[in-house]
């Protein structure tokens, strides 16, 4: 093979080479551009998805607020929300609306049976007249329940049989606080008894009440004891005591067993003035210390002469108390009440509906 030949077959497998190359190029860029038009629609495809999913949850929402309000709202909902140039009557209409609806998270009163007595939610309760030994309004009246703090009434009764010295310092201890829910007192603080009792009485304080059991100078199995024998001696059958703060669920009682400690308690001159007082300010080691009670009958416009609360999870909200109303003597026992407003609230029911009973009684009795 001449030269000439040679350089023919060099430059047609140069050309071979270039065509090759050209081609292999040509379709790696075809392919970046189909796998980047196919990356940019599938992108395209998520976002639409996520803005459909978006959308349908907002109509769900919505759907869900226009069904909890009601026909009753749906005047506000076509005329759009109150703006700050709103007419006075819509901005009006609203506050009613919001205030409904703040009324219909509590419980609501369920009026009354055929016979006309109150229908409550509580899982017991009993409106008891010492005076005629009358029981005006029972509910489930000999059912066993746990009656939490309402138990340091007992405590207390118990601990007035021992005399104490109530101007006497009592330094707090590790197990007096160890687990005792809510207290205001701290491990190595001296306090008088005094102020113990208040804590204990007026706020159920269960530290208080332990250091006051513990410095009785009765053993606390004995103490528990005597508890119960008291029990026994006012008639309470369906009662019974584990220890002395209530935190125990084996502290049960009946609603009528109750009612009979709450007469004894209104008896008590020391244990009725402090649980119808509403504040009380004292001064221990680690400084002041001021106390509103928890029995909500005080603020208002009844005349309490004695009265109780306690609440675990086991009993639900519960509340004791001796009244004066309608020109006697009244005493209301409330077990298992669902929330903390609905003791108070039934509690007033009971007390508005024997004084409303007793005028009626003496209208119809004539002059």
């Amino acid at each position: 093979m001449d030269r000439t030949s040679r350089r023919i077959r060099r430059a047609s497998c140069w050309s071979l080479l270039l065509l090759l190359a050209l081609t292999l190029t040509a379709g790696n860029a075809s392919a970046r551009r189909t796998h980047h038009h196919r990356s940019t629609k599938a992108r395209a495809h998520v976002v639409k998805h996520k803005r459909a999913v978006v959308k349908h949850r907002h109509a769900v929402v919505k759907k869900g607020k226009a069904r909890a309000k009601g026909p009753a709202t749906a005047h506000l909902k076509q005329a759009g929300p109150p703006t700050r140039h709103a007419s006075a009557s819509s901005r009006k209409q609203l506050r009613r609306h919001r205030h409904a609806r703040v009324r219909h998270r509590e419980p609501a009163f369920l009026g009354y049976d055929p016979a006309g007595q109150p229908r409550l939610r509580s899982r017991a309760a009993i409106l008891y007249d010492p005076d005629s030994d009358k029981v005006l309004y029972a509910k489930n009246v000999d059912t066993q329940l746990p009656i939490a703090s309402l138990t340091k009434i007992m405590s207390i009764l118990v601990l007035l049989d021992t005399h104490p010295d109530w101007d006497s310092v009592v330094a707090m201890e590790r197990g007096d606080v160890h687990d005792a829910s809510r207290t205001r007192l701290r491990p190595g603080e001296k306090i008088r008894k005094r102020d113990l009792l208040q804590l204990a009485l007026m706020v159920s304080d269960n530290a208080a009440t332990r250091a006051l059991v513990r410095t009785s100078g009765v053993p606390h199995e004995l103490f528990v004891a005597r508890m119960n024998s008291r029990a026994r001696t006012l008639g309470m059958t369906g009662t019974r005591f584990e220890e002395e703060t209530g935190l125990d669920a084996g502290n049960v009682s009946t609603v009528r067993d109750y009612a009979k400690l709450m007469t004894t308690a209104c008896k008590m001159p020391l244990i009725s003035e402090i649980t119808s007082t509403p504040h009380y300010e004292f001064r221990t080691s680690r400084g002041n210390h001021m106390l509103a009670n928890t029995d909500r009958l005080l603020y208002g416009n009844y005349e309490v002469m004695s009265g109780k609360t306690g609440f675990i999870n086991e009993s639900g909200y519960c509340f004791a108390t001796c009244v004066k109303a309608a020109g006697r003597q009244l005493v209301s026992v409330v077990l298992g009440a669902p929330t903390k407003g609905t003791r108070f609230l039934e509690t007033a029911r009971l007390i508005d509906w024997a004084g409303t009973s007793a005028e009626r009684l003496r209208a119809q009795a004539g002059p």
